[in-house]
């Protein structure tokens, strides 16, 4: 990527700013780095966006728009499980990114609005309501959030205990990798109970459903 150089006029735009977002990472963007990273005067990024929140918006509408979300399915169940997999991935390619969800009290970017919609379209074809799918699909999103951000922390720890030369650190290491690889686990098993779940309430529709045809056919 081109950079200018601070103090002169460059040529700077959304895409660019979006770009310089991700390259510098979520969890260490600020006005000050990223008009830093791109060669810039502040003043030039305030042009286009003017807080720190600006940014970050930007660039979760830029990676949610980069992303492949699953459009093939078999079953709802495998459907469910490859989004799942698919936001797990995209969390944890960008570092900082499940803080940030977080920590953002903020209308949900119209890409990720436009997959959500998607997803509940995909779902009532499957017998779900369309409020049983927007809670499903809240639940796996906010599951997998918690999961990365706490794999994130003991990926922290276990790099801090690294470069601690202290022998006794070796334990912190260990202990924290058990415990990074424990979080994709819990994850795991949280999504199979999200999915459970889901089941239940799509067959006590169907039975519901039922019970009532029978009970209007008497």
């Amino acid at each position: 990527m081109a950079r200018g150089t601070p103090g002169r006029p460059a040529r700077i735009n959304i895409d660019l700013i979006e770009s310089a977002v991700i390259e510098v990472g979520f969890d260490k963007v600020s006005t000050t780095v990223v008009a830093k990273h791109l060669g810039v005067e502040q003043s030039s990024l305030y042009r286009h966006i003017s807080s720190r929140r600006g940014l970050l918006l930007a660039a979760i509408r830029r990676v949610v728009a980069d992303t492949t979300f699953p459009q093939h399915h078999d079953s709802w169940r495998n459907y469910l499980t490859a989004i799942a997999e698919t936001v797990w991935n995209m969390l944890e390619k960008h570092p900082g990114l499940a803080g940030v969800i977080f920590e953002l009290d903020a209308p949900t970017p119209e890409q990720l609005t436009g997959r959500t919609q998607e997803t509940i379209d995909v779902l009532q074809g499957y017998g779900f309501t369309a409020q049983q799918s927007l809670r499903i699909l809240e639940t796996l999103l906010h599951v997998t959030a918690t999961a990365v951000l706490k794999a994130e922390h003991a990926e922290q720890v276990i790099a801090n205990a690294t470069n601690n030369t202290d022998p006794s650190q070796l334990e912190t290491i260990l202990r924290m990798t058990h415990v990074r690889e424990d979080d994709r686990i819990w994850w795991e098993e949280c999504v199979t109970l999200i999915l459970d779940g889901a089941q239940y309430q799509l067959e006590r529709h169907y039975s519901g459903d039922s019970e009532r045809r029978t009970h209007h056919g008497m």
